[in-house]
């Protein structure tokens, strides 16, 4: 095994919408999640560099990280004036990679043209966030090219840029094993963690529930050498049962306690 990582709590701000930038800092700051995955639809406009360092601002102060942002940027089409406001935001806040799409179709019923054409986006985008001093991250998602294990790795090789790397989360409710080969499997390029526990976005759950699934995982995780510009990698909460802040409250109490055991243990 590798040298020991430490995995640390974070929250995708995609979680609560309804929720402003400064109650979502005040959230993370009182349940002592420790950064913030900004996402790009709502709270940190591409484009709007003020916001962004207002927002960077207020997280240094809270003594929020912000390793990342989460972009809505799909690849489909090869529009560098699509990536580079959000690679300006990204910078303004002070995150140091950004989460991409891998396209919009499955890899089952992609053409060869349509994921050669996405394939030349990703790795062109990848020179733009090189320029930029940043990384991209794909997300590791259904009805893109991310969409299984195989095809993951397929599109990360065929790229094959030093500035792209790839989230995990699972897929609905599958066995541990099946999850603890994904992250193995992608740990040369793994950045980071989107953390849930549900068996569809309709049908969500307490992490506690799952807490035997993602300690294990954790201590898993915590040997293999993940990739990308953070020394920390972060297990950012998401899909909270019924967008309550205060079912958060227990998550993110269970994700600190989980990853407490697992960064002091072996």
């Amino acid at each position: 095994m590798n040298q020991r990582v430490t995995i640390s709590p974070g929250l995708c701000s995609v979680t609560f919408r309804h929720l402003s930038p400064d109650e979502i800092i005040a959230l993370c700051a009182d349940t002592g999640i420790e950064a913030i995955e900004w996402g790009m639809d709502l709270h940190l406009p591409p484009g709007d560099i003020a916001h962004a360092r207002k927002i960077g601002r207020r997280c240094a102060g809270a003594g929020i990280a912000l390793p990342t942002v989460g972009s809505y940027v799909r690849c489909e089409d090869n529009n560098p004036d699509e990536l580079k406001p959000v690679l300006e935001s990204a910078n303004a806040v002070g995150a140091r990679s950004v989460r991409i799409w891998a396209g919009t179709a499955g890899s089952a019923e992609i053409s060869a043209e349509h994921r050669a054409r996405t394939i030349d986006t990703i790795r062109d985008y990848c020179d733009l966030a090189q320029d930029a001093g940043l990384v991209l991250s794909l997300e590791y998602h259904g009805n893109t090219l991310t969409d299984t294990l195989q095809s993951t790795l397929d599109t990360l090789a065929t790229v094959n840029h030093p500035a792209l790397t790839s989230y995990w989360q699972p897929r609905k409710a599958g066995p541990i094993e099946k999850a603890m080969i994904e992250v193995e499997s992608l740990h040369e390029y793994l950045s980071h963690i989107h953390c849930f526990h549900w068996e569809s976005y309709q049908n969500r759950y307490a992490l506690s529930d799952g807490r035997n699934y993602w300690k294990t995982l954790f201590t898993h995780l915590a040997n293999i050498a993940m990739a990308g510009p953070d020394e920390t990698r972060w297990a950012f909460l998401e899909f909270v049962r019924g967008d309550d802040p205060d079912q958060f409250r227990e998550d993110a109490a269970t994700l600190i306690a989980l990853l407490e055991e697992v960064n002091v243990s072996g």
